[in-house]
């Protein structure tokens, strides 16, 4: 596999990411988030009906997540050519990439029986404690992706293989998310846009860069 498809095929993935994920949630709805009371939930559960839209639009953020998993996957191998050593960094970056999709994936298995059993009985207390745990594993996938963030930040500005502004900008997000994650209920997503508009912007800065010159790469050696 080449090189420029590696990093097209990161790149592509990063973008599609972000942008299924935002359509599927915005077709399919949003749960109540962890500020809301046991009756608000009820309330809400009470309205959900696991319509075509709903189905749709977790389908299509199912899709988005997948994309992310290709994203890390291909995102370690395009930096792992280029860290020298052991690649601690690179691994870092597949292994915190990995792990906060496999944790927002399970949590569908949380999230799931709100849509289908609720209106077959299923208590406040019950839908409330399902719903919660849905919010919380995706608050913890927060912590996951900063640690990605801090792996490709460090490597970017060390072996300059994409802007080193888009480093920084990992190196400012990567903080604020992680701080982020046990403060969730009463601090604005700062952290989590950031990531977001991280993985965009890094996503065409791979799709579109070409190789270094030689005397490019000369000096970065």
């Amino acid at each position: 596999m080449s090189d420029t498809f590696t990093r097209r095929l990161a790149g592509a993935s990063a973008i599609a990411y972000v942008v299924l994920v935002f359509i599927g949630s915005g077709v399919g709805g949003s749960s109540p988030d962890l500020g809301a009371s046991r009756g608000e939930i009820a309330k809400w559960a009470g309205g959900q009906h696991a319509s075509v839209g709903q189905v749709a639009g977790g389908f299509v953020e199912l899709l988005g997540l997948l994309a992310f998993v290709v994203f890390t996957a291909a995102a370690y191998a395009f930096f792992r050519s280029r860290e020298k050593g052991d690649g601690v960094l690179s691994t870092v970056l597949l292994a915190g990439g990995l792990l906060s999709a496999g944790l927002k994936l399970a949590s569908a298995m949380v999230a799931f029986p709100v849509y289908w059993r609720y209106h077959e009985g299923m208590s406040p207390q019950l839908t409330a404690a399902l719903v919660d745990g849905d919010n919380v594993a995706f608050i913890l996938t927060w912590s996951l992706d900063a640690i990605l963030l801090a792996a490709a930040a460090t490597l970017i500005l060390r072996t300059r293989a994409l802007p080193r502004w888009i480093g920084w900008l990992a190196a400012v997000a990567a903080p604020i998310l992680l701080a982020s994650t046990p403060a969730a209920d009463v601090v604005p997503p700062i952290g989590m846009l950031l990531g977001f508009l991280w993985f965009v912007l890094a996503g065409v800065a791979l799709t579109i860069r070409r190789a270094p010159l030689a005397h490019d790469a000369l000096a970065v050696a």
